[in-house]
């Protein structure tokens, strides 16, 4: 979760940037012309020629686009999208098939925190509560496992991290009989 998540058109131009200069990296750095560096000066150069920007910005650590960063590293891109009336999520995936895989979810631009979806996995209300929660913040706040007894990884955060499994959602609804998700013999698990 996190407060504010920029446009799909964003995020995809900043792939494409990204690749252009993952592209000229690689040529530069594969060629036998020993004048070509891989400096870090010159991959400044570099990006201010593909993305356009005369002063790359400062980096600080806090308040930071965490989608950007994942594409930034390791080759994350995006792979999927879900907007409901009051949220948008993406999902950003690595290279790897069976790598890591991170669903960001914000509240939409426009919304106002008593718009109700009907999605209640991407419920506004959710989202609201943990930001309220964090001081506004962005985290962490579902973990899921793929495996083939989801009652094993339930058992052991019944055990270790009680406090971890989500027992009631924010509107008062219980979740006891949909915590575990193992119905479609995916082999997924979901602790909230």
């Amino acid at each position: 979760i996190t407060p504010e998540v920029s446009s799909l058109g964003t995020y995809k131009k900043f792939e494409s940037q990204l690749n252009t200069l993952s592209s000229r990296v690689n040529n530069k750095n594969n060629d036998n012309d020993p004048s070509s560096s891989s400096s870090p000066s010159r991959h400044r150069e570099q990006w201010r020629d593909i993305s356009h920007q005369n002063n790359v910005p400062t980096y600080t650590p806090q308040n930071r686009d965490i989608i950007k960063q994942l594409l930034s590293s390791f080759g994350f891109r995006i792979t999927g999208k879900h907007d409901t009336n009051s949220t948008r999520s993406f999902l950003v995936t690595s290279p790897d098939p069976t790598g890591a895989k991170f669903v960001i979810t914000a509240p939409s631009s426009t919304t106002t925190t008593d718009v109700d979806d009907d999605d209640v996995n991407f419920s506004n209300a959710h989202i609201h509560h943990y930001l309220k929660s964090h001081d506004g913040r962005g985290g962490i706040a579902v973990l899921a496992f793929d495996v083939d007894d989801a009652s094993l990884v339930w058992d052991q955060y019944s055990k270790s991290h009680p406090i971890l499994l989500k027992r009631r959602w924010p509107d008062g609804t219980s979740n006891d009989d949909t915590a575990i998700d193992d119905d479609n013999d995916d082999g997924c698990a979901v602790v909230a």
